[in-house]
Parts: structure tokens; sequence; C-alpha cells
């Protein structure tokens, strides 16, 4: 339950209710809103932060013709005072099919459940609908009488917006153009690998097989290995033969 202590008035008790209100818009434009408050503080008209103790205590022990008065007229503003706008003029709004207000059983069972405090008490209202066809953005709209309003809207390609709106103010306007990302930058096409090799790797020269060329080529350390050996024999042929001069 989300409540506000210390944000009630001198005269009541109870802590002051804050709204929780849901909105889901499908991509057919159909959508479904639902909204968790005191229902007992809206049926009197008045802000869950300012109303008494004593008026809703009477609605939940007194007789059922009352509370049963007050809910239909709270009923009937619901519809009315919740609002999808969805142009630039003020009747632009969305139409609503089917709507839910909780009725007096639905009271009682919350008086009867023992839940403790009794109040305020807590309970789901809400209404489905659909938008025109090719609306773009929606501004949501709750009366100030709802007081403070936690709102999450769900919408088709977008994150959920969640945002917390003071007595009767509305939401931003929503965009209901799906957000499309941006194509990733090409570049220069890769060649396929045999082009690579073929463009890059030189050709090699015709060489005779068994050629001194052919194994240097394929074998050049073994090349080089060969090398110093011939060099290291002449120099020990030239130091042999001078030290055979000196000898004589």
């Amino acid at each position: 339950m989300l409540t506000l202590f210390g944000a009630s008035a001198p005269c009541s008790a109870h802590p002051a209710s804050v709204a929780d209100a849901r909105v889901v818009i499908e991509p057919d434009g159909y959508f479904r809103l639902t909204v968790t408050c005191d229902i007992l503080a809206y049926a009197l008209n008045e802000l869950p932060a300012r109303v008494a103790d004593a008026p809703m205590n009477e609605l939940l022990d007194g007789p059922l013709e009352v509370l049963q008065q007050r809910l239909d007229d709270a009923r009937e503003r619901f519809g009315r005072d919740i609002t999808l706008g969805t142009g630039p003029q003020p009747t632009d709004h969305a139409t609503i099919d089917a709507l839910h207000f909780p009725a007096p059983k639905e009271v009682y069972r919350w008086r009867d459940s023992g839940t403790i405090p009794r109040l305020p008490v807590r309970l789901e209202a809400g209404y489905t609908g659909h938008l025109p066809p090719g609306t773009r953005s929606v501004v949501i709209k709750f009366p100030e009488v709802l007081g403070f309003t936690m709102l999450t809207v769900e919408r088709p390609g977008a994150e959920p917006y969640c945002a917390p709106l003071e007595d009767g103010q509305p939401s931003e306007a929503l965009s209901l153009v799906p957000q499309t990302k941006a194509p990733a930058a090409k570049g220069p096409p890769i060649p396929p690998p045999s082009a690579v090799s073929v463009a890059t790797t030189p050709q090699a020269a015709a060489v005779p097989v068994g050629s001194t060329a052919a194994v240097a080529a394929v074998h050049p350390w073994r090349s080089l290995a060969v090398s110093l050996i011939v060099a290291m024999l002449a120099l020990t042929i030239v130091f042999w033969r001078i030290r055979r001069r000196s000898a004589a």
C-alpha cells in the first residue's frame, strides 16, 4: 500500500493514500486503464490528504443506499474525469468501451476482511477503450480530487513511462510512434578470401625442381647452414697450410 504518513490533515487519523495508475496501450489502439486509490475519499469527492475519518466510517457502517448513491456518482465522474487526450482539441479523447468501478459488496468485503487500519479503503477502478485510428500521441490526465498519482504507461515500441503526477497534473505527451533504430553505417565491401590471396600474394618465379635455388627457396635455413659449414672448412684449410709453411 502506498501511503504518505504525516501528509494527512489534522482531523484525519488515517494516512493519505497515493493513487497507483497503470495504462497499457496495444499496437492496435486498444488500451486498459486501472487506478488503485482511496475509493471512499473519491466517492466523497475529497482529496485523500484532506478527507476526515468520520464521513468515511459513516459510509462503511451506514445504510447501503447511501453508499450505493455515493459510488454511483463517483463511477460517473471516474469515466468523465480521467481522460486520454489524443489531439489538440479538448474533445479529442479516447473512447471508453467498458468501465469497472467498485460496488458496495467490494467495499464491505474490505471492511469485513479485518484489515488494520481499515482506512483508507484502497480498491481498483478502471476502464478499457480504444484510441482513434492514426493517434500518434496521448496525454493522460487525472482529476485533482484523486490526489498525488504514480503513473505507469506501457506502449508498443517504447520503454515503460513512469512519472509522479501532482494533483490534477497531466502527463507529458507520450508518443505512440514506434521508435526505430538507425541502420549501422556500412564500410567498404570485404573481398572474398580467394580475391585477397590473389591480390596480395605476389606470383613466385618458376624455379627448376632440385636446383640450388629451389632448395634455398624451400629451405632457407638449411641453405644458410650449408654456407657456414663451407666457410668454416675453407678457413680450416687455410690455417692448416699456413702452419705447414711455418714448420718448414
